[in-house]
């Protein structure tokens, strides 16, 4: 039997054709995810920075509302800074644009920032935690629709858990931040504010424990947080505290930061795999 060359070119070449779609397809997808990943770990980033100056406005305010008159001057700048990066946050991609949660976000804190002069201590605060839970929550369904559950760290870890857990850290951090620096600008530390404070300490040492367990990198600075849980067990949690509301917040603010710089070294790792 004679078989002529083209019965088996043509299904070669088709096979060859079929394969290079195939390929440009996966290359095709793979560009878009990490596209979309680059997009999401900047979002990261930037709504990092707003929730970090939204807790540092709860904490000022929340100090103002309970008698410590001199931290309005801090709290003005911080509406300019906010404003600011609202807008960047806003103007990088579509999805967070025209998402609604950013949106009821963005309302939400117009009302806190034009209002909270006039507002209770207590509803000030309510107001401020509910905003940032939001944020929080933005921040996990931003990195679900950008697959950034999918990126790990240098050692394997999935990226998600650490800065999920070191946010949550933070936010305790930041909570017991507002609470002390109220306390301390009243002079006094109802039970209530005691308890609150004992438990946001407790979660502090046991989130940062767990993360210090499970990652061999996560080297914040433990003097820092240290003197925070210190501070709060001796000098804040008392009838009548016996430290300056501005001293406490300088205090808490840089085991906050100490946290922060963590969560910023660990999204900068992630860079070399999107070059």
């Amino acid at each position: 039997m004679i078989y002529n060359s083209t019965t088996f070119i043509i299904p070669l070449l088709t096979t060859i054709l079929i394969g290079s779609i195939f390929f440009a397809l996966i290359r095709g997808k793979k560009s878009q995810l990490i596209k979309k990943q680059k997009l999401g770990l900047k979002w990261l980033c930037l709504l990092r920075n707003l929730l970090a100056h939204i807790q540092q406005h709860r904490g000022l305010s929340s100090g103002y509302l309970n008698g410590g008159k001199e931290l309005l001057k801090e709290i003005q700048p911080l509406h300019v800074i906010i404003t600011r990066e609202i807008s960047d946050i806003s103007s990088i991609g579509n999805w967070m644009e025209n998402n609604s949660e950013w949106i009821d976000i963005i309302k939400h804190w117009k009302r806190i920032s034009e209002n909270y002069i006039n507002n209770t201590a207590k509803n000030n605060l309510l107001q401020h935690n509910s905003l940032i839970q939001n944020i929080l929550y933005l921040i996990d369904d931003m990195a679900l629709e950008h697959s950034l559950q999918l990126l790990l760290t240098t050692d394997k870890k999935p990226l998600h858990y650490i800065w999920r857990e070191l946010l949550y850290a933070a936010e305790c951090i930041g909570q017991a931040r507002a609470i002390g620096t109220g306390v301390t600008a009243s002079g006094t530390c109802d039970s209530i504010s005691r308890i609150r404070l004992n438990y946001l300490c407790q979660q502090v040492e046991t989130k940062t424990s767990a993360l210090n367990q499970e990652l061999a990198f996560f080297t914040p600075e433990k003097n820092e947080i240290s003197y925070l849980l210190n501070c709060i067990d001796k000098n804040v949690t008392r009838e009548v505290p016996d430290i300056k509301s501005t001293e406490f917040f300088e205090i808490a603010s840089r085991a906050l930061n100490s946290l922060y710089d963590q969560y910023d070294e660990i999204i900068r790792m992630q860079n070399p795999q999107f070059k």
